[in-house]
C-alpha cells in the first residue's frame, strides 16, 4: 500500500535549500576522464551560477571511499547530508563522466518536492541499456524483474520510471526520513543479496509516495577499460538488430 510522504510544513518551505554533492568511490582507482569531469563540474563559476539560478544558499562537496561496500558509502553520506542540514543529496559515483554544466542544469529539479531525478547513463556491460527501469513485476519465481527503459534519443522532457541507478542522482532529504539503512542490499529468493541497493532503495521510497524521474537530456559516460554513453548503446542496438546472431546480448 503506498504512504504518502509527509507533507511539507511551514519551516520546510522556509528553509534554505542546501545541497550536498556525495561522490561515491569504491575502486582501488580513479580513472582521469572521472577526475577531470568532477573537477570542470565545479570549474569556474559553475557552482555560484548554480546557486543564483535555483536559489539554493549552499552545495558542499564531500568524497565517500572509506571502503568496498557501495550502501554503506550512500548511507554515510546521508548521515553527513542530514548534519549539514541538506535539503537535497547528489550522487555522483566516480567511475563516471558528466556534463560540464551539470550544476546549473541539473540542480533545476530542486524546485520539485517528492521527485527524485536520475541522470542517463547505461551500463559498462552488454545489452549497454540505460540504468532505468521500468515494468516491475515479481515473478512466480519471487526475483523481481525490469524492464530497461527505451529510448529514441528524442526526449527532451522526464521519463517516469521505476529504478534509477544511483550515479548521477538527486534526492530531496525527505526521502530519507524512514529509518536506518536507506540503502542495502536485498536478499534474493535463494538468500543471496545481489538485489542492489539503488533498487531497493527505489521501491522504498515509491511505496512511500515518491516518483522517480529519468533526465534523459544529463548524458552522463561510465567508466570502465572504455568510456560508454548513451550512444555507445543505440550503436549497440542497432548492430544486434541488423546482425542479431553475431552481437550477443
Amino acid at each position: 500500500m503506498n504512504v504518502s510522504p509527509r507533507p511539507l510544513s511551514n519551516s520546510d518551505a522556509d528553509r534554505p535549500r542546501r545541497v550536498l554533492v556525495a561522490v561515491v568511490h569504491n575502486q582501488p582507482v580513479v580513472y582521469a576522464q572521472a577526475a577531470r569531469s568532477l573537477v570542470e563540474i565545479g570549474w569556474g563559476n559553475r557552482v555560484g551560477e548554480a546557486k543564483a539560478l535555483h536559489g539554493i544558499a549552499e552545495i558542499c562537496f564531500e568524497w565517500q571511499a572509506a571502503g568496498p561496500r557501495v550502501d554503506v558509502l550512500r548511507n554515510q553520506a546521508v548521515r553527513d547530508a542530514r548534519h549539514l542540514d541538506a535539503t537535497h543529496l547528489l550522487f555522483l559515483d566516480a567511475d563516471m563522466t558528466f556534463p560540464n554544466d551539470l550544476l546549473p542544469r541539473f540542480l533545476a529539479h530542486v524546485a520539485a518536492p517528492w521527485q527524485i531525478v536520475g541522470g542517463l547513463y547505461i551500463l559498462k556491460t552488454p545489452p549497454f541499456a540505460p540504468v532505468a527501469l521500468v515494468h516491475e513485476r515479481r515473478e512466480a519465481d519471487g526475483l523481481w524483474w525490469f524492464d530497461h527503459v527505451d529510448l529514441t534519443g528524442t526526449e527532451t522532457t522526464l521519463c517516469p520510471v521505476d529504478v534509477i541507478g544511483m550515479g548521477c542522482t538527486l534526492i530531496p532529504m525527505e526521502a530519507f526520513d524512514g529509518p536506518e539503512p536507506w540503502f542495502y542490499y536485498r536478499d534474493d529468493p535463494e538468500g543471496e543479496g545481489r538485489v542492489s541497493e539503488d533498487v531497493a532503495f527505489c521501491q522504498d521510497v515509491r511505496a512511500r509516495g515518491f516518483t522517480i524521474w529519468l533526465d534523459p537530456t544529463v548524458h552522463c559516460g561510465h567508466l570502465g577499460l572504455e568510456q560508454r554513453d548513451i550512444a555507445w548503446w543505440y550503436e549497440f542496438r542497432r548492430l544486434r538488430a541488423a546482425c542479431p546472431l553475431q552481437v550477443e546480448a
